[in-house]
């Protein structure tokens, strides 16, 4: 692909001095390169950082794609821009429109492949950790989990905006959801995470952490007391829907 948008260059951009001189075509080459790499690079970590952290993990998918297209335009017209500054304005590539039009959109294109190609790999990134049995906290630092289904961790490491924390099983009083968030009640503090229930669901045993409504997870054994449907847990009242009440009842009955 980065041949191919290279070839496209060479091919658009005139060097008359070149007959005369054959090695003088090489000197293209590291500025064609820059402006094959820089605005594929550009939209790759804008969508693996910035568009995955705001939008795809708070499930906007439609925002995600109006910010991809945002994303490869704004990266073609970096690829414009550095061709401007290497090779002036009077190439056929911007006095002409045809060869202009075919430029911004390959360039966008060729951005749009990395946006679309970036947040798979970060999904995967975030997700091989958990179904590789380890949690990576850091730079360089993985910290271990127990991969057997019966081994009960007293910690889980949650996503916030900026790092990993770590969070005791013990401490856990309810999870809240809070529109793309979820808020993680504890003794002590709340705690902010960008982790879907279903997350959640995956990493806490259900007889410690139990679903009882879309929006609420409690922690069975920090339950104050259930009336007319709703938990107290520490002066919080929680809901309980009709879609968990008999699996919750069911589970407290067992204890």
């Amino acid at each position: 692909m980065y041949l191919l948008l290279v070839s496209l260059f060479l091919l658009m951009l005139r060097a008359p001095h070149a007959r005369d001189r054959p090695l003088a075509g090489l000197m293209l080459a590291w500025p064609v390169v820059l402006i094959a790499l820089a605005p594929s690079i550009a939209a790759f970590y804008a969508s693996y950082g910035p568009l995955f952290s705001r939008f795809l993990a708070r499930r906007r998918v439609g925002t995600m794609f109006a910010g991809g297209i945002g994303v490869s335009l704004g990266a073609s017209s970096i690829g414009l821009l550095l061709a401007l500054l290497f090779f002036g304005w009077r190439q056929p590539a911007f006095s002409r429109v045809g060869e202009f039009m075919a430029l911004t959109l390959t360039l966008a294109a060729i951005a749009g492949v990395h946006v679309a190609v970036a947040p798979v790999i970060r999904g995967f990134v975030d997700w091989w950790p958990q179904a590789g049995g380890g949690v990576t906290a850091g730079a360089g630092v993985t910290v271990a989990v127990a991969s057997s289904p019966s081994a009960v961790r007293d910690v889980i490491f949650v996503k916030t905006e900026q790092r990993l924390e770590k969070v005791r099983l013990d401490d856990i009083l309810v999870i809240e959801g809070q529109r793309d968030y979820r808020r993680i009640h504890t003794s002590t503090r709340r705690i902010m995470t960008l982790q879907t229930f279903a997350e959640f669901e995956r990493q806490l045993p259900p007889e410690i952490v139990c679903r009882v409504h879309k929006s609420y997870m409690v922690a069975v054994d920090k339950i104050d007391s259930i009336e007319r449907g709703r938990i107290a847990v520490n002066n919080l009242s929680v809901p309980i829907s009709d879609t968990y009440r008999d699996r919750f009842f069911a589970l407290i009955g067992q204890r």
